[in-house]
């Protein structure tokens, strides 16, 4: 669990990051400096990109613990003890 919410607060920061990056694009896109615009855009899709990647590491990381949840059901059913 304690992986899972690492990677939670990652994601977090990851989207914070994008979500600024993105709003600076607007600013500069507004003044005309369609350059430095782009460069902000480009910052805020690679961080959405981190983002989105977390997310399936994040994903794999619960599936695991499901099936740890799964075995031990199956353990204490197959013991008579659940």
């Amino acid at each position: 669990m304690r992986k899972i919410k690492e990677l939670v607060g990652r994601i977090d920061d990851e989207l914070n990051s994008a979500e600024e990056y993105a709003e600076k694009y607007i600013e500069y896109k507004a003044d005309g400096d369609s350059s430095m615009a782009s460069k902000f855009m480009e910052m805020a899709t690679q961080e959405m990109s981190h983002a989105n990647m977390m997310h399936d590491i994040a994903v794999k990381e619960i599936e695991k613990v499901f099936e740890k949840l799964r075995q031990r059901a199956e353990s204490l059913i197959g013991t008579g003890e659940g």
